[in-house]
């Protein structure tokens, strides 16, 4: 084809290659080399868009809901709803957190990952925090992923007796992407992999050869928590202070493709409104029509892998002339 025009459905997986043709249909995902399937081993997922109310649903479809951890010092407390970066979020403010009381975590050395969107400004005061964490307060039983205090407001995660922390802080009041990742085959806490906004972090600082071996008996070990954590059953209660928004945990390794397509906001649910859908009409002379459902911002990108950018003045229904190859999506509001 001459000078087609390459149109990606954002969030939905597919893309529309057009030219002289109609519509000539393939995998998005074929075009990044492998599937991107982000519900595989997916066991909690919280959009955070329920914005009322004292529990925040998981929509895993595991049961999984969250809400204020069963101890004296949270009686009288509430939910303190927030915008997120995609529909709701919550913010924790250091002084509650909550908890499922059905679900103790990924246990042993199984594979993991956490995913979260966080924005704060906090200056991370002492390590006595956590982002989202579960287990026993015995060494290599624990997990926590945090905040560090010593590189202020750079990703940690813990295991009790060992630690793991990098180097790009996402403190600085804007939204970021964080993931942790513990591998498959992974061994010591020092295996854990982070990003930001999708980008490896590969800097490793910490007792990073403890042994992992997580525990998730509910007899012994505290369970998952959101917005902070227990140090065990009965434990200091560690807070965060943060807007967290679509936070995920999922019991394999995710790839680094479908880490970048979490960066990239792909695969999100937003509570009961639907992601928009971008559709496309090719009209005389080669002028292609983009129109989407929904409020969203029209973005392009010169190819797959680089900066996304708002196009100038965007209306709904768009209207360019091909010419070169471009890629599109619509980004929810």
């Amino acid at each position: 084809m001459k000078n087609p025009v390459l149109i990606g459905l954002h969030r939905s997986g597919t893309a529309l290659l057009t030219a002289g043709c109609a519509a000539c249909v393939f995998s998005l995902a074929a075009a990044h080399g492998q599937t991107i399937d982000l519900k595989s081993g997916l066991e909690v997922y919280w959009t955070f868009d329920d914005k009322t109310g004292e529990v925040a649903r998981d929509i895993s479809g595991k049961g999984r809901d969250a809400s204020l951890y069963n101890v004296a010092a949270f009686q009288g407390k509430s939910i303190l709803w927030a915008e997120g970066k995609f529909g709701g979020a919550i913010s924790f403010d250091g002084t509650y957190f909550l908890a499922v009381s059905n679900f103790f975590g990924i246990s042993g050395a199984t594979p993991r990952t956490v995913s979260a969107w966080i924005r704060t400004d906090w200056v991370v005061a002492s390590g006595a925090n956590a982002i989202l964490g579960w287990g026993m307060n015995v060494a290599q039983q624990r997990w926590h992923f945090k905040l560090e205090n010593t590189a202020n407001g750079v990703l940690r995660t813990e295991n009790q007796g060992g630690n793991n922390w990098g180097a790009i802080p996402v403190n600085d009041g804007q939204w970021h992407h964080v993931v942790s990742v513990f591998p498959a085959g992974g061994q010591v806490i020092g295996d854990v992999n982070h990003y930001v906004d999708g980008v490896l972090d590969s800097s490793k600082s910490g007792t990073v050869t403890n042994p992992v071996n997580t525990n998730t008996d509910p007899a012994t070990a505290a369970p998952l928590t959101i917005g902070g954590a227990p140090l065990g059953v009965g434990g200091e209660l560690r807070y965060v202070n943060a807007l967290l928004d679509d936070v995920r945990l999922y019991s394999r390794a995710l790839s680094e493709a479908e880490i970048a397509a979490l960066a990239r906001g792909e695969q999100v649910s937003s509570g009961s409104t639907p992601a928009p859908k971008l559709s496309i009409t090719l009209g005389a002379n080669r002028q292609i029509t983009l129109s989407w459902t929904g409020a969203g911002t029209l973005q392009s990108a010169a190819s797959l892998g680089t900066t996304w950018s708002d196009v100038p003045n965007a209306s709904n229904p768009f209207t360019t002339a091909a010419g070169t190859i471009t890629f599109y999506r619509v980004l929810a509001r």
